[in-house]
């Protein structure tokens, strides 16, 4: 079973993605702080991790700079979320190696179906072409 690190401080969202990710057959971890996704992250690897932007401590960008600075981490796949549409996050996460970016809010078909894509066996984990911007 694949396994989703989900970084998110809000409990509802965090209970409905978790909730989703479960149907399609993922284990999901929650983490409300980016701090302690990096200690789970420590201890084992998730095969894909989704991270909101804004968290209270450490932010999801500063996040994703610390995992790809971990070897055995340096290529799972990030998915960044945030409420912050703005070009030049999109730009921070890109430069900082997230695999997509979805601005909140967003279609959570269109979440799974990118996750779904990242995740399949046939793909590599190279660049993921998302829905919403193109990293």
């Amino acid at each position: 079973m694949k396994t989703i690190l989900l970084v998110e401080d809000e409990r509802d969202l965090s209970d409905v993605l978790g909730m989703v990710f479960s149907e399609e057959g993922y284990a999901v971890y929650h983490m409300q702080q980016a701090e302690e996704a990096l200690e789970f992250c420590l201890l084992t690897t998730p095969d894909l991790i989704i991270s909101d932007v804004q968290l209270g401590g450490m932010d999801g960008l500063a996040f994703l700079k610390v995992v790809r600075g971990i070897g055995r981490l340096h290529r799972v796949p990030f998915v960044v979320v945030s409420a912050m549409n703005d070009a030049s996050f999109v730009g921070i996460a890109k430069e900082f190696g997230a695999t997509a970016y979805f601005s909140k809010p967003f279609d959570v078909d269109e979440l799974v179906g990118a996750v779904n894509r990242i995740l399949s066996p046939q793909r590599k984990h190279k660049k993921l072409v998302s829905l919403r911007h193109a990293i």
